[in-house]
């Protein structure tokens, strides 16, 4: 199983600031069947480049609805500082986009290089 999804999974649970569990992982962040993220665990296979966009994405809009509920109106003339939430939501989308990046440098080289 690729590590970025146990890691993700484990740092969203651990922020306190979300009652997570395996399965509204699997469909909210995964965005896949309820069972997903057990069956990726319990095979050890890799989760495909799709399914990390959706947590790339997913992760992208945790960090923003934290902000925006961080910034209501009692909080107008203190200086903004990031949750926890958002702080974790940002690290790990950024670590998520790394590895689809990756996975896409990879795939997009030509198997056998013309030669000249």
């Amino acid at each position: 199983m690729t590590n970025i999804i146990e890691h993700t999974y484990t740092a969203l649970a651990n922020t306190g600031e979300l009652h997570l569990t395996e399965k509204d992982y699997s469909t909210n962040y995964l965005g896949r069947c309820k069972s997903y993220y057990a069956y990726l665990k319990s095979t050890g296979r890799q989760a495909s480049t799709e399914v990390l966009l959706k947590l790339w994405t997913q992760l992208r809009k945790a960090e923003q609805e934290a902000n925006a509920n961080h910034t209501s109106k009692q909080f107008f003339f203190k200086k903004h500082q990031p949750s926890h939430l958002q702080k974790t939501a940002r690290k790990m989308s950024n670590k998520v986009l790394g590895e689809v990046l990756t996975r896409c440098t990879v795939c997009c080289t030509p198997v056998n290089p013309p030669c000249k």
